[in-house]
């Protein structure tokens, strides 16, 4: 099959780009300079000229505060691209992936959130990247929203690399200790994508998981404070003086947007198991990250 990729330097266009050579199909990475996602005429050239089976959008604007300053530029990325790749996908009959966030949840209180769990975000990046869910929905119904919280990887700009920097610089840190989050390793992510790459696969999500949403984390919650604290605890395998990290309450903690108190992602093991999917404990990423960084 061939298949499509906006967001090429993304962390998980990176990553997908690392582990392409194990896989069987015939992968075109696209960055924001060879396909603007503001430029519906230029997508729509593209796509036709690749006449792709399957595109995944891993663009997007995911700066949460700045996005509450610049709106207009987030939504034509988060909310309009996966609008002009979904129609640009329909024309040729093609199925569309579009990557989401935890963040499309956090004004009804009912975590962990399933994929029919009521939305509510309570910040701009989240409402611009439901918003691009909804216009992925609309505008091909063989459309499929893979929702994902806190990736991390040895790529890009995460949580798991700012923390580990910033402690092996022996800063002190405080870290909200009472917000449950679910994590995401980026290598575990982009083997279950792998894994969803075919036709039937991919048929059979959209037949079954109405409307068309999954969701998929490493297994297990956590805090914040408590993935600071697996860092550091694998960081004292390779260094001897550390920065010291300190809890506090989420009500602490002052930024300019608004983050969910609890952004819980449920997982649907039986679909998982049904697609041959695996998952692995968020704790096993944070050791095999920093054992990349520190190799």
């Amino acid at each position: 099959m061939k298949v499509l990729i906006s967001g090429k330097n993304s962390q998980m266009g990176q990553k997908l780009f690392s582990m392409s050579e194990k896989i069987p199909h015939e992968l075109i990475f696209l960055d924001s300079k060879l396909m603007d996602l503001k430029d519906v005429k230029c997508i729509n050239n593209i796509i036709n000229n690749h006449h792709p089976d399957i595109v995944i959008n891993f663009s997007a604007y995911t700066n949460v505060d700045e996005a509450e300053d610049n709106f207009q530029e987030v939504q034509l990325i988060n909310s309009l691209g996966p609008k002009y790749l979904a129609m640009a996908s329909k024309q040729i009959n093609a199925f569309f992936i579009q990557i989401s966030t935890d963040y499309v949840f956090g004004k009804y209180d009912n975590p962990p959130f399933s994929p029919l769990s009521k939305t509510g975000p309570l910040n701009l990046y989240g409402l611009s990247k439901l918003q691009g869910e909804e216009n992925a929905l609309e505008s091909n119904n063989k459309s499929i929203i893979i929702r994902t919280s806190s990736l991390y990887s040895e790529f890009g700009d995460n949580f798991v690399k700012t923390i580990a920097k910033k402690l092996i610089n022996k800063e002190d840190l405080k870290i909200i200790s009472d917000q449950r989050i679910s994590m995401t390793y980026a290598d575990d992510f982009i083997n279950a994508l792998i894994a969803i790459l075919n036709e039937k696969k991919l048929d059979d999500i959209i037949s079954t998981k109405l409307p068309s949403i999954m969701h998929y984390t490493s297994d297990g919650y956590t805090t914040w404070f408590n993935v600071a604290n697996e860092i550091l605890v694998n960081l004292n395998e390779y260094y001897s003086n550390l920065g010291i990290i300190t809890p506090i309450a989420y009500s602490e903690w002052l930024s300019k947007a608004t983050r969910p108190k609890d952004s819980r992602l449920s997982i649907d093991y039986s679909l998982l198991s049904s697609l041959n999917i695996k998952l692995n404990p968020w704790e096993f990423g944070i050791k095999e990250v920093l054992k990349r960084l520190n190799s």
